[in-house]
């Protein structure tokens, strides 16, 4: 275990990956639901690209779980997927989209290492 650790390879479960994934996997399924209740056909054609947004956040608890040596780079392009989706959501869906999604952006992006990084790297 320590061997794979001092190569650089990921070990272990990324348990905020894990759970920033479910939670942003399941408020956009709950959404494209909430959406596709709706009356009309027209809020139904809404819930498929809600359903699609949902998939960026599989990967992330895909990428958590398995021990990839990219696990970093996989969860920060998920994050900046997630990103510029809030943005666009916003604008398309309103701002209930970005809301939504913040926590779930929040702990993919610690799990990342875009936040809350440990003072151990030397500059």
């Amino acid at each position: 275990m320590q061997a794979a650790a001092r190569r650089g390879e990921a070990t272990g479960i990324a348990w905020t990956g894990v759970i920033g994934g479910g939670l942003g996997f399941a408020m956009m399924i709950a959404l494209a639901i909430a959406v596709a209740a709706g009356a009309g056909d027209a809020s139904r054609l809404y819930a498929i690209p809600l359903a699609l947004i949902s998939t960026i956040f599989a990967v992330a608890i895909i990428a958590s779980v398995m021990p990839l040596e990219s696990r970093q780079a996989v969860l920060r392009g998920v994050v900046i997927a997630s990103l510029v989706t809030a943005v666009v959501g916003a604008v398309a869906f309103g701002p209930e989209l970005p809301v939504v999604l913040t926590p779930a952006i929040g702990l993919l992006a610690q799990a990342a290492g875009f936040i809350f990084q440990s003072g151990s790297k030397k500059r």
